[in-house]
C-alpha cells in the first residue's frame, strides 16, 4: 500500500464527489487515485480523478441488474457494503458484505456476514467469498463475522477484518481457511487486552495493527 508521510487535511475542503443517491459507507483509493465508494443503495461505485458527479456508469458492483436499494446473497449479488479495501497488486476489491439489506420484495432479509473479493476487470460478474462461513472455512469461534466496518489487505494478500459485533480483529491468510485472532478476545472490555466495537483498521509496513476502538473512545496499536 502507498504511504503519505506528509498528508495534510485542507480545512477549506472541496466536495470531490457529489449527488450520491444514498448514504456513503465504505471508501478506498487505488494507486491511480481512483475512488471507490459504497453506499446505502447497495451498490459500489468507481470514480476516476476527473469525475465528480454520479451517473449509472460509475456503478461497478453488482454487475447484474440488481434493483436499487435491494440486496441478495448469491455471489453475483451483494448486501449493504460497510467497508472497502483495494488490493492493487491483484486488481481486486474486498468488500465487507455485513450490513442489513432488503430483498426484492422490500422485506427485511438479514445480512450476508461475509467478506467478498471482486475482480476489478471488465466482464467480472460475481465475487468470491474469502471470509465468513460461506468461504468454506470450518465452523469455529473465529471463522464467523458479524458487522465489520473496517478492512485492510496487505501486499501479501493477507486480509485483516475489524469485527464490530464480536469485539475483535481477525487475520485471514490468502488462500487458506484457517483464521487467526490478532486483537481483542471476542468479549467487550476496556483494558488493553480487550476491544469494544472496533471499526476502522490499518496495518503499517512494520506489521503494526491500528484499530479504532470505538466503544472505548480510543485508537489502539
Amino acid at each position: 500500500m502507498a504511504t503519505c508521510s506528509n498528508a495534510v487535511y485542507n480545512t477549506n475542503a472541496n466536495s470531490i464527489i457529489t449527488n450520491l443517491t444514498g448514504y456513503p459507507y465504505g471508501l478506498s483509493i487505488d494507486a491511480s487515485n481512483n475512488i471507490y465508494v459504497s453506499d446505502s443503495t447497495v451498490r459500489v461505485f468507481k470514480f476516476s480523478t476527473n469525475t465528480t458527479t454520479y451517473s449509472n456508469s460509475n456503478v461497478i458492483i453488482p454487475a447484474t441488474s440488481q434493483p436499487i436499494n435491494t440486496g441478495g446473497s448469491t455471489l453475483s449479488q451483494i448486501g449493504l457494503i460497510l467497508g472497502l479495501s483495494v488490493d492493487q497488486t491483484r486488481n481486486n476489491i474486498y468488500m465487507s458484505d455485513t450490513g442489513a439489506y432488503s430483498s426484492s420484495n422490500y422485506y427485511y432479509a438479514g445480512t450476508n456476514s461475509r467478506i467478498q473479493s471482486w475482480l476489478l476487470a471488465s466482464g467480472a460478474v460475481a465475487g468470491t467469498t474469502v471470509a465468513g462461513y460461506a468461504s468454506g472455512s470450518a465452523s469455529g469461534s473465529y471463522n464467523s463475522i458479524s458487522t465489520s466496518y473496517g478492512l485492510y489487505v496487505d501486499s501479501y494478500g493477507t486480509l485483516f477484518v475489524s469485527d464490530y459485533g464480536k469485539h475483535r480483529v481477525t487475520m485471514w491468510l490468502r488462500n487458506t481457511v484457517s483464521r487467526i485472532l490478532v486483537a481483542g478476545t471476542g468479549v467487550a472490555g476496556s483494558n488493553l487486552t480487550y476491544l469494544n466495537g472496533p471499526q476502522g483498521i490499518w496495518v503499517d509496513r512494520n506489521a503494526n495493527i491500528f484499530a479504532v476502538d470505538s466503544g472505548n473512545h480510543r485508537v489502539v496499536k
